[in-house]
């Protein structure tokens, strides 16, 4: 990474100042001392492509191309929006002020937030994050039946793995939600909204705006309690586990996870869908113990869910409010195993899982890119390759959309570009085209 001070330089005022996104990755290739060779290697574009770019005044091309270029060029994400003149929460002033890059000493952090909007346009993202600081006004009235009825639509979006379309949508459904809650003190409206705001934190969550969907799993944690209904409460606790992982707080994760489970238990576990909660809220603290590593923890609660595997229904209804299967506890095991850095144990929990065993888009594909981390921990390109690309026909958001899982994908690209299929990883990542 640059020097702070490298970013402050007259040069790259000036070039921020004009625009000039193509002399900027010239400037900052040339100081690393690479080719033009060398940074299309790394990028997976070809020599030509980058010669264009550079030698073109202005910002053009695809913007997710430009971000692809961006990071590979080690280019912060304060500088890389001011240069385009794109609104970021970092950023003061755009132009020739300096952009801070406090937050840019986290590489983690600065993969992700270059990660994020890659399969989602950037002006989607900037209307969510409008609506999150002011609701709009709906586009229309809605009675609770329409905002449920719109939620489940917005479900199956998740599911398909589209989440363009979804957060497309989702301003509008938060303002519709909210509407609902105020128009009334209504237990249901509060249940329906909390559940929209933890779908929002997952989709969210999924494309890197950690920030975003912090917000958003806070409000559905607020709606649940509300509600008073132990099941939403638990699918909040659940949205927020997931956000408090990737921000690095896997205990505090745990906890709040392991507070939403006691607050089900109590209610008996009567009805099948407090059981189907039951069964995902121990999976869902497993993993988060296993961040945590809590090994005893998270081994006590995955063999508790898959204890409860056998009851759970083959093909979950897509209305109840968790649509765990018995395979989808199995998988919670991979992913437990691994985090528990156990690749191998978690590779015999996987024996037994096909992938017609889940039955979206957004399962069968996060099946593959859970055994594309395993086999990368065995030593496996070949194997984690097939699998990513696996993931990639079923949801292509999963591979190129998903920070972590993008990481993988472009480790393998970067250092095992001759592994067939390498080159078809490559366009993924690149958005172009699918395998």
């Amino acid at each position: 990474m640059h020097p702070p001070e490298f970013w402050r330089t007259t040069l790259v005022r000036t070039l921020i100042a004009e625009g000039d996104f193509g002399g900027l990755v010239r400037a900052v290739r040339e100081r690393a001392g690479w080719r033009q060779a060398d940074l299309a290697h790394l990028v997976g574009y070809s020599i030509a492509t980058i010669s264009r770019l550079e030698n073109r005044r202005g910002p053009s091309g695809d913007v997710a191309k430009l971000r692809a270029i961006s990071e590979a060029a080690g280019i912060p994400a304060t500088v890389f929006a001011a240069v385009l003149h794109i609104p970021h929460p970092a950023l003061d002033t755009v132009g020739t002020s300096p952009p801070s890059l406090g937050e840019e000493e986290d590489p983690m952090r600065r993969r992700a937030v270059l990660a994020a909007g890659l399969t989602v346009p950037f002006g989607v993202l900037a209307r969510v994050d409008d609506a999150l600081a002011y609701l709009p006004d709906p586009a229309r009235p809605a009675s609770l039946t329409q905002v449920t009825r719109r939620l489940a639509t917005a479900r199956a979006r998740f599911d398909a793995g589209d989440l363009t379309a979804l957060l497309e949508g989702l301003p509008d459904l938060m303002a519709a939600a909210h509407r609902a809650t105020t128009r009334r003190e209504d237990p249901a409206a509060e249940q329906a909204t909390a559940a929209v705001y933890a779908l929002a934190a997952e989709a969210l969550n999924k494309v890197g705006r950690t920030e975003a969907s912090r917000i958003t799993a806070d409000r559905a944690v607020q709606h649940a309690e509300r509600s008073g209904d132990p099941i939403e409460q638990a699918a909040a606790a659940r949205a927020l586990g997931m956000v408090l992982r990737h921000q690095n707080r896997p205990e505090l994760a745990e906890r709040v996870t392991l507070a939403a489970a006691a607050t089900l238990e109590r209610t008996g576990l009567t009805t099948p869908d407090q059981r189907t909660a039951w069964a995902q809220i121990l999976s869902t603290c497993a993993y988060n113990a296993a961040q945590a590593r809590d090994r005893t923890g998270a081994i006590d609660m995955i063999e508790a869910a898959r204890d409860l595997a056998g009851a759970l229904p083959e093909r979950p209804s897509p209305a109840a409010r968790f649509a765990i299967s018995g395979a989808q506890v199995g998988l919670y095991e991979v992913g437990t195993r691994w985090a528990l850095g156990d690749p191998g144990r978690a590779l015999e929990a996987a024996r037994g899982l096909r992938l017609g065993m889940f039955h979206t888009a957004e399962r069968r594909g996060r099946y593959a890119t859970d055994l594309a981390r395993v086999h990368r921990d065995l030593g496996n390109p070949e194997q984690t390759t097939r699998y990513l690309l696996l993931a990639a026909a079923h949801a292509t958001s999963e591979v190129n959309g998903r920070p972590s899982i993008r990481a993988v994908a472009q480790d393998i690209v970067t250092r095992h570009r001759n592994v067939p299929g390498a080159p078809k990883l490559a366009a993924v990542l690149n958005n172009s085209s699918t395998p």
